[in-house]
């Protein structure tokens, strides 16, 4: 008759050999849940049981003696590396790096799905006719930028597009100039300051 699993096992941070199928799936890696079902783990792992101890539930058949010494020996043996196993997963879980904001998925603006939507109308347009005109495909490049949250390229912009670029790059420059300018400082030293500090950039 085999013997039963010593007290000192049994005591040890939560009995090894208490643990249910389901625990045992659950404590798995990200990557093994993903490879197989909760119902095939506990399928095989039956299974297993059944053709290695001649039961579904070796651990209540070692601890009331039912096992074979070497048998127990060896569930003794697989359950402790099993807890080492799930330990050393449930440490990788913890010491996960978070998802930064820049893993998680982007959400479109409104000026991209519009962009999207102009895209589509034009797709279809060319379906339909074969091609496009020219400045139809200059529109159509321009949004597919666009619709990626890209820049626009230089040959794909609009006269008009431009023009207001640099109207606005201009405007830029004097806002820049006004505030390097030493006019707004309030007196003589802060103003020398600014005169020097300018000089040395030059």
């Amino acid at each position: 008759m085999g013997f039963k699993i010593p007290n000192f096992v049994k005591q040890m941070g939560g009995s090894p050999f208490q643990i249910s199928y389901d625990a045992a799936y659950d404590a798995q890696s990200d990557e093994k849940k993903a490879s197989q079902s909760r119902e095939e783990f506990k399928k095989a792992a039956k299974a297993y049981n059944k053709k290695a101890y001649g039961t579904t539930e070796p651990t209540k058949a070692a601890e009331s003696g039912k096992l074979s010494d070497a048998q127990t020996k060896k569930l003794i043996v697989e359950k402790l590396k099993a807890k080492k196993k799930r330990e050393d997963v449930a440490k990788a879980k913890k010491n996960k790096p978070a998802e930064t904001k820049s893993d998680k998925p982007k959400t479109k603006t409104r000026k991209q799905m519009r962009a999207e939507k102009r895209v589509g109308r034009l797709k279809k347009k060319q379906e339909k006719k074969g091609a496009l005109t020219p400045g139809q495909q200059k529109k159509l490049d321009r949004n597919k930028s666009k619709a990626k949250g890209e820049k626009v390229q230089e040959k794909d912009k609009t006269n008009v597009g431009k023009a207001i670029k640099k109207g606005v790059d201009k405007v830029k420059d004097v806002v820049k100039t006004e505030k390097d300018s030493p006019a707004k400082y309030k007196n003589d030293a802060q103003r020398k300051a600014a005169h020097a500090s300018m000089a040395e950039k030059k």
